[in-house]
């Protein structure tokens, strides 16, 4: 496996820089850049915390669970910000939630 991995990595070494080059780039870009409505924008910083672990896990059960764990804290997230301004319940639609994840 390491040879192969190794094998691999040096392959895509110049499209992983450039991929990498190109996610610094977007560290700067909001929700309000994406046009996500006023009331979906809120701290994600739970979201982004559980996503993260993604690469630590190593079956596909754990990672798995990881994302589902990452949408539902973006769900709460949303409605903690809806319910303490007054709002009611808010339901995310997955017209909502698939731009949220990609941003988180």
């Amino acid at each position: 496996f390491g040879k192969v991995y190794t094998a691999m990595r040096e392959f895509y070494r110049e499209e992983d820089e450039q991929l990498q080059r190109i996610i610094v780039s977007l560290q700067s870009v909001t929700l309000s850049d994406i046009g996500m409505k006023p009331e979906l924008q809120c701290d994600f910083a739970t979201a982004i915390e559980e996503l993260k672990k993604l690469c630590t896990l190593t079956t596909w059960g754990e990672k798995v669970a990881c994302l589902k764990l990452c949408v539902y804290t973006i769900s709460e997230a949303v409605e903690a910000k809806s319910l303490s301004r007054g709002g009611g319940r808010i339901i995310l639609t997955t017209d909502e939630i698939l731009p949220l994840f990609f941003f988180v």
